[in-house]
């Protein structure tokens, strides 16, 4: 699904990795060491044999990328009418104002730097 316009995507995964398992030493006893970069690269198992559904789902799961868009210029959704801007414009105002930045728009147009509030008076 695309990040932007929600419209449906078709990826390809394709992601190259090796694994090393072998089986637990039966004297291994478990301790608290700081791991070796050689300890990271092979697995323990225990038992007769292995389960590498979880290990592929996390292969795969590292393979997507983390945004999916349907094309690089993809124009998304309009944020306050939801249209699909790929595929229509949308009949929002264009100059849609955030409440929060109408004092500083309203003083930038008289040419004051600060109109909302009183001067201070010098006592005489």
């Amino acid at each position: 699904m695309c990040a932007r316009c929600l419209e449906p995507v078709v990826e390809d995964v394709s992601r190259t990795f090796d694994l090393f398992y072998a089986p637990l030493p039966k004297d291994a006893k478990p301790k608290e060491d700081q791991l070796k970069d050689d300890d990271t690269e092979i697995g323990f198992y225990v038992g007769e044999g292995l389960f590498l559904a979880d290990v592929i789902k996390e292969q795969v799961l590292l393979a997507l990328p983390l945004k999916v868009i349907c094309q690089s210029d993809c124009r998304g959704l309009c944020p306050n009418c939801g249209a699909n801007l790929n595929h229509e414009e949308c009949r929002c105002e264009t100059h849609a104002t955030d409440p929060r930045m109408a004092l500083s728009r309203a003083s930038s147009r008289t040419g004051s730097r600060n109109n909302s509030f009183p001067r201070a008076h010098k006592p005489i």
